[in-house]
Protein backbone atom coordinates (compact mmCIF):
# COMPACT_ATOMS: atom_id res chain seq x y z
CA UNK A 1 0.00 0.00 0.00
CA UNK A 2 1.32 3.54 -1.02
CA UNK A 3 2.13 5.79 2.35
CA UNK A 4 0.11 8.17 0.74
CA UNK A 5 -3.21 6.19 0.63
CA UNK A 6 -2.80 5.61 4.93
CA UNK A 7 -5.41 7.23 6.96
CA UNK A 8 -4.22 9.91 9.02
CA UNK A 9 -4.46 9.42 13.20
CA UNK A 10 -6.69 12.48 13.19
CA UNK A 11 -9.32 11.39 10.40
CA UNK A 12 -9.54 8.16 11.97
CA UNK A 13 -10.41 9.42 15.13
CA UNK A 14 -12.71 11.67 13.34
CA UNK A 15 -14.37 9.14 11.38
CA UNK A 16 -15.02 6.86 14.83
CA UNK A 17 -16.36 10.17 16.31
CA UNK A 18 -13.63 9.99 19.00
CA UNK A 19 -12.96 13.55 18.23
CA UNK A 20 -16.43 14.87 18.09
CA UNK A 21 -15.96 18.44 16.49
CA UNK A 22 -20.21 18.86 15.58
CA UNK A 23 -19.75 22.24 18.39
CA UNK A 24 -16.57 23.59 16.72
CA UNK A 25 -17.64 27.08 15.14
CA UNK A 26 -15.61 27.80 12.22
CA UNK A 27 -14.16 30.68 13.80
CA UNK A 28 -12.68 28.55 16.40
CA UNK A 29 -11.18 25.87 13.52
CA UNK A 30 -9.65 28.88 12.00
CA UNK A 31 -8.19 30.49 15.66
CA UNK A 32 -6.71 26.52 16.00
CA UNK A 33 -4.93 26.34 13.04
CA UNK A 34 -3.83 30.34 12.93
CA UNK A 35 -2.20 29.13 16.55
CA UNK A 36 -0.45 25.97 15.20
CA UNK A 37 0.57 27.91 11.89
CA UNK A 38 1.92 30.72 14.60
CA UNK A 39 3.58 28.22 17.12
CA UNK A 40 5.46 26.06 14.43
CA UNK A 41 6.85 29.25 12.84
CA UNK A 42 7.82 30.25 16.35
CA UNK A 43 9.55 26.71 17.23
CA UNK A 44 10.81 26.91 13.89
CA UNK A 45 12.76 30.57 14.92
CA UNK A 46 10.72 32.42 11.79
CA UNK A 47 7.87 33.57 13.55
CA UNK A 48 6.84 37.12 12.31
CA UNK A 49 4.72 39.31 14.91
CA UNK A 50 3.20 41.14 12.70
CA UNK A 51 1.07 38.25 10.65
CA UNK A 52 -0.12 37.53 14.11
CA UNK A 53 -3.72 39.01 14.85
CA UNK A 54 -4.83 40.64 18.40
CA UNK A 55 -7.81 37.54 18.06
CA UNK A 56 -4.80 34.46 18.27
CA UNK A 57 -2.07 37.02 19.86
CA UNK A 58 -2.80 35.39 23.85
CA UNK A 59 -3.05 31.81 22.69
CA UNK A 60 0.65 31.91 20.96
CA UNK A 61 1.91 34.11 23.89
CA UNK A 62 0.34 30.82 26.40
CA UNK A 63 2.11 28.53 23.81
CA UNK A 64 5.36 30.51 23.97
CA UNK A 65 5.49 31.27 27.59
CA UNK A 66 4.98 26.97 27.78
CA UNK A 67 8.13 26.59 25.93
CA UNK A 68 10.11 29.13 27.79
CA UNK A 69 9.02 27.73 31.17
CA UNK A 70 9.78 23.97 29.85
CA UNK A 71 13.34 25.19 28.48
CA UNK A 72 11.92 23.24 25.63
CA UNK A 73 14.63 22.22 22.56
CA UNK A 74 12.89 21.55 19.81
CA UNK A 75 13.68 18.35 18.11
CA UNK A 76 10.45 18.39 14.90
CA UNK A 77 7.45 20.75 14.36
CA UNK A 78 4.86 18.58 12.61
CA UNK A 79 7.31 15.75 11.70
CA UNK A 80 5.33 13.21 9.05
CA UNK A 81 5.50 9.98 11.42
CA UNK A 82 4.10 6.91 9.46
CA UNK A 83 3.58 3.41 10.94
CA UNK A 84 3.84 0.86 8.08
CA UNK A 85 2.98 -1.76 10.14
CA UNK A 86 -0.28 -0.54 11.03
CA UNK A 87 -1.09 1.48 7.77
CA UNK A 88 -1.13 4.97 8.98
CA UNK A 89 0.73 8.32 9.26
CA UNK A 90 0.37 11.38 11.34
CA UNK A 91 2.12 14.44 11.88
CA UNK A 92 2.63 15.96 16.09
CA UNK A 93 2.96 19.08 17.03
CA UNK A 94 6.16 18.85 18.13
CA UNK A 95 8.86 16.68 19.64
CA UNK A 96 11.14 17.83 21.55
CA UNK A 97 12.44 17.71 25.02
CA UNK A 98 10.46 19.57 27.89
CA UNK A 99 11.32 19.80 31.82
CA UNK A 100 14.16 18.04 30.58
CA UNK A 101 12.49 14.98 29.25
CA UNK A 102 11.97 13.86 25.59
CA UNK A 103 8.01 15.21 24.56
CA UNK A 104 5.16 14.26 22.39
CA UNK A 105 3.04 17.58 22.66
CA UNK A 106 -0.23 18.31 21.15
CA UNK A 107 -1.28 21.93 21.51
CA UNK A 108 -5.23 22.73 21.77
CA UNK A 109 -6.33 26.08 21.70
CA UNK A 110 -10.04 25.14 22.66
CA UNK A 111 -11.36 22.92 24.83
CA UNK A 112 -10.10 19.45 25.43
CA UNK A 113 -11.07 16.15 25.61
CA UNK A 114 -7.92 14.08 27.79
CA UNK A 115 -8.86 10.42 26.45
CA UNK A 116 -9.32 11.42 22.64
CA UNK A 117 -6.13 13.64 23.17
CA UNK A 118 -3.80 10.37 24.86
CA UNK A 119 -5.27 7.96 22.10
CA UNK A 120 -3.98 10.80 19.71
CA UNK A 121 -0.61 11.02 21.05
CA UNK A 122 -0.20 6.85 21.76
CA UNK A 123 -0.66 6.98 17.93
CA UNK A 124 2.24 9.23 17.37
CA UNK A 125 4.39 7.07 20.06
CA UNK A 126 3.86 4.19 18.40
CA UNK A 127 4.23 5.47 14.76
CA UNK A 128 8.04 7.15 16.24
CA UNK A 129 9.01 3.34 16.96
CA UNK A 130 11.81 2.82 18.73
CA UNK A 131 13.96 6.09 19.32
CA UNK A 132 18.09 6.00 20.94
CA UNK A 133 19.98 8.82 22.05
CA UNK A 134 23.70 9.69 20.53
CA UNK A 135 24.99 7.58 23.24
CA UNK A 136 22.65 4.48 21.89
CA UNK A 137 20.46 4.93 25.09
CA UNK A 138 16.99 3.99 24.33
CA UNK A 139 14.36 7.56 24.46
CA UNK A 140 11.18 7.01 26.46
CA UNK A 141 8.89 10.01 24.92
CA UNK A 142 6.28 11.34 27.79
CA UNK A 143 3.18 12.89 25.93
CA UNK A 144 1.51 15.80 27.00
CA UNK A 145 -1.47 17.90 25.90
CA UNK A 146 -1.10 22.39 26.72
CA UNK A 147 -4.09 23.78 26.72
CA UNK A 148 -3.49 27.30 25.86
CA UNK A 149 -6.05 30.23 27.25
CA UNK A 150 -7.74 33.74 25.72
CA UNK A 151 -6.14 35.08 28.45
CA UNK A 152 -2.38 34.17 27.83
CA UNK A 153 -2.05 31.35 30.17
CA UNK A 154 -1.66 27.47 29.47
CA UNK A 155 -2.64 24.36 31.13
CA UNK A 156 -0.21 21.46 30.80
CA UNK A 157 -1.70 18.10 30.94
CA UNK A 158 0.35 15.13 31.60
CA UNK A 159 -1.44 12.23 29.39
CA UNK A 160 1.25 9.22 30.60
CA UNK A 161 -0.42 10.17 34.44
CA UNK A 162 -3.98 9.58 33.92
CA UNK A 163 -5.92 6.98 35.65
CA UNK A 164 -6.23 5.06 32.32
CA UNK A 165 -3.43 6.32 30.09
CA UNK A 166 -1.63 3.05 30.09
CA UNK A 167 -4.40 1.42 27.60
CA UNK A 168 -4.21 4.67 25.20
CA UNK A 169 -1.97 2.63 22.64
CA UNK A 170 -4.22 -0.37 22.77
CA UNK A 171 -7.17 1.80 22.34
CA UNK A 172 -5.51 3.45 19.23
CA UNK A 173 -5.07 -0.14 17.60
CA UNK A 174 -8.87 -1.18 18.63
CA UNK A 175 -9.89 2.00 16.70
CA UNK A 176 -7.63 1.47 13.63
CA UNK A 177 -8.90 -1.97 13.50
CA UNK A 178 -12.70 -0.15 13.41
CA UNK A 179 -11.85 1.98 10.83
CA UNK A 180 -10.41 -0.30 8.65
CA UNK A 181 -13.60 -3.12 9.10
CA UNK A 182 -16.27 0.03 9.07
CA UNK A 183 -14.96 3.18 7.21
CA UNK A 184 -12.52 2.47 5.13
CA UNK A 185 -14.12 0.26 2.95
CA UNK A 186 -17.75 2.92 2.91
CA UNK A 187 -14.77 5.17 1.57
CA UNK A 188 -13.72 3.05 -1.07
CA UNK A 189 -16.93 2.43 -2.40
CA UNK A 190 -17.94 5.69 -2.19
CA UNK A 191 -15.02 6.80 -4.12
CA UNK A 192 -15.27 3.74 -7.14
CA UNK A 193 -19.33 5.20 -7.41
CA UNK A 194 -17.51 8.72 -7.70
CA UNK A 195 -15.20 7.44 -10.13
CA UNK A 196 -18.05 5.10 -11.92
CA UNK A 197 -19.89 8.41 -12.98
CA UNK A 198 -17.35 10.84 -13.98
CA UNK A 199 -17.72 10.52 -18.21
CA UNK A 200 -14.91 10.69 -20.34
CA UNK A 201 -15.08 12.64 -23.01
Amino acid sequence: MNESAFPRVTGVLRALNLIDDRWFSEEGRARGTAVHLALAYHAEQDLCWKSVSDAIKPFVEGGIRFLEDSQAIVDAVELEVVNERYGYTGHPDLLLTAFGYPTILDWKSGGIMLDPAGIQTAAYKLALGREYSATGKPVRRRRMAVQLTEDGKYHLHDLDARPRGTLDQARWLAALDLYGIFIAPRNRRIHQQEESHVVVA
